[in-house]
């Protein structure tokens, strides 16, 4: 699966961002690659953007694929689902 693209311009924190230069393909894995999510959160947890990114990905619907923020999309779905701002 490739990464979802924006046609929005991105917004100055993902610059500083620990993903920036990483292949997508760990941010994007597909289904049956569990270990590359898992390395994905470890990049994420090393993150100072972690809070902002999640967010956006919260915010953005069209997001619904990868790991943003430290979770994967099932992750924040059940966030959303569960009031995300109380995790």
């Amino acid at each position: 699966m490739t990464a979802p693209t924006l046609s929005i311009e991105h917004p100055p924190w993902m610059r500083a961002a620990r993903c920036v230069g990483s292949d997508p393909d760990i941010f994007y894995p597909g289904w049956g690659n569990s270990h590359l999510v898992i390395y994905a959160k470890r990049i994420c947890a090393q993150c100072p953007v972690t809070t902002e990114c999640l967010t956006y990905a919260l915010d953005h619907d069209e997001l619904n694929h990868g790991v943003w923020g430290g979770m994967s999309v099932m992750e924040r779905r059940r966030l959303a689902r569960n009031g995300r701002r109380s995790a």
